[in-house]
């Protein structure tokens, strides 16, 4: 998984830069990817419309390096350090603030920090499905989270342009742009594939 290639096909959704060419056709759907979203978003602050990415002569390379930024490679990268903090405070994990043993390892209520990822979960669910728990056994085993099809979880993902790239046209430095990602829980994925030409 990459939060590069997250979708933005709702016109109603999270507001994507542009929907349509300059023709007024709709972007295919392997075109409306973030890291497409954020490419627009740079074109539109340097030459003030979303259609100048075809002005840039290394919009690949571009998208290609969103995509590594936003991968699994390597410490740093955003989807590496997102499951690493998850699997940090996995049953295996190695926080400080995790109680059992090795492969049985959790955290209480007494966590209450964001780094309580199941607190959080349970809490929304709770308040809002509270009938999704009444299976729940009395036990000290583990337990899974009620999840349903059509659930969601969200992070926010927050995009920086270049250092200085604004100095190519002139314009005042390009705010940051930020993306909520959310990972809905379907039976069959339905993200369109990568274009191969841009990997």
């Amino acid at each position: 998984m990459n939060p590069a290639n997250a979708c933005l096909l709702d016109p109603n959704g999270k507001n994507a830069v542009s929907y349509t060419s300059s023709r007024g056709e709709p972007y295919a759907k392997n075109k409306m990817f973030v890291c497409h979203d954020f490419i627009r978003y740079l074109a539109l602050k340097l030459f003030g419309t979303p259609f100048g990415v075809d002005l840039f002569y290394n919009e690949i390379e571009v998208l290609r390096n969103i995509r590594f930024v936003c991968s699994n490679a390597q410490e740093g990268c955003v989807w590496y350090d997102l499951y690493h903090r998850v699997e940090n405070i996995s049953r295996i994990g190695g926080d400080q603030q995790l109680q059992g043993i090795s492969g049985e390892k959790y955290l209480t209520n007494a966590t209450t920090d964001d780094i309580n990822i199941c607190r959080a979960i349970f809490q929304t669910i709770i308040s809002q499905y509270p009938q999704r728990f009444s299976n729940i056994e009395d036990t000290d085993l583990f337990q899974p989270m009620p999840f349903l099809e059509n659930d969601s979880i969200s992070f926010k993902m927050i995009m920086h342009p270049g250092d200085y790239q604004n100095i190519l046209t002139g314009v005042n430095a390009i705010p940051m742009r930020s993306y909520e990602i959310k990972l809905i829980i379907v039976s069959n994925p339905v993200n369109p594939e990568v274009d191969v030409a841009e990997l």
